[in-house]
């Protein structure tokens, strides 16, 4: 699997390369991917809205992310939000 080039393309012209911003509108395949590369943003792993969005595609497609990769993820998600505790 790989994440649509055209993805970006379909943003409005002043969000286009805010991949953390608006990641809680990327399609599950571009989350997938992201999530199984341990490339999530580490913004959005410390905004709940996002994260929200993490799970949702994790649990449509548990078959398809290893608990490895998961485990990396919560781990970095864990030293993200440790080093900004004002967000727990």
């Amino acid at each position: 699997m790989s994440v649509d080039d055209d993805e970006d393309q379909a943003l409005p012209a002043n969000h286009r390369n805010k991949r953390y911003v608006l990641y809680q509108l990327r399609s599950d395949k571009a989350i997938l991917e992201d999530i199984r590369l341990d490339r999530v943003p580490n913004p959005n792993l410390n905004e709940s809205a996002s994260w929200r969005r993490i799970c949702e595609v994790r649990g449509r497609y548990l078959h398809c992310i290893s608990e490895d990769a998961w485990r990396r993820l919560c781990a970095r998600r864990a030293r993200v939000k440790g080093s900004n505790p004002d967000d727990l």
